[in-house]
């Protein structure tokens, strides 16, 4: 604001909270809208729980779901055939009592966050199966589509080249799916480091979640933010 004499004068005590507040609020909601673009190719459920640490809650057949590459890259080329269906289907229970759904072909286990005392065996297992088969429509959809930035990782481990090849071109079977890859991040590589290898696919270093469903550290989250604003930049805008 300016004075008297048309010198800036800096803001009141509540009018930089109120300012703060505004951009606070304007900043959680762009990251929630940008986890929103994100897709899990399983591997284990860290994009899930990030995307929850953002509040984003998206649909998403493997969101929460443990899965090899290698059965990935089996159920892409299969186009999820059979993926809910009763006869493939099987639900577990931890020693909490949560249901985990599994399809033993593909050796997928996804947490459902529903316990035993919550609904009858029967009647859950039943509507589980329609859900996932709803996913996998949902799935197939965003892969023909093109729009969802899928992610992928096996940290703390890394995967081979030729493996992320034939990953990538599974998923351009279906369109121009773009795909990142997450590895851990080191001395050499530190968090929040990108680039684009010269097939096309992004790569990110990031810190690993420590614990998958528990709410990510600062730190971790940030690591995991920086990598997914630069993807986002170099698919919107070819940075």
């Amino acid at each position: 604001m300016l004075d008297s004499l048309g010198k800036n004068q800096p803001p009141e005590p509540e009018a930089r909270g109120a300012i703060s507040q505004t951009y606070d609020h304007y900043s959680a909601e762009e990251n929630r809208r940008l986890f929103y673009q994100f897709e899990s190719l399983g591997s284990d459920c860290s994009l899930g729980g990030m995307q929850r640490a953002y509040g984003a809650e998206p649909l998403g057949l493997l969101r929460f779901t443990r899965i090899t590459v290698p059965a990935m890259i089996n159920a892409l080329r299969d186009g999820f055939k059979g993926v809910g269906a009763p006869e493939y289907t099987r639900l577990i229970m931890d020693e909490a009592g949560q249901y985990f759904s599994q399809d033993f072909r593909y050796h997928m286990s996804s947490h459902t966050f529903v316990y035993q005392t919550d609904v009858e065996y029967e009647q859950f297992f039943k509507k589980q199966c329609k859900k996932i088969s709803f996913l996998v429509r949902n799935m197939l959809e965003k892969l023909q589509e093109g729009e969802k930035i899928f992610v992928v990782h096996a940290m703390p481990g890394t995967i081979q080249d030729d493996v992320l090849a034939i990953l990538m071109q599974e998923l351009r079977n279906y369109g121009s799916s773009r795909l990142l890859y997450l590895e851990e991040a080191s001395e050499i590589c530190p968090p929040g480091r990108f680039l684009v290898r010269d097939d096309g696919i992004m790569v990110g270093y990031v810190l690993k979640i420590q614990s998958e469903l528990t709410r990510p550290i600062m730190k971790v989250r940030e690591s995991w933010l920086a990598v997914c604003r630069q993807a986002e930049a170099f698919v919107n805008f070819r940075i």
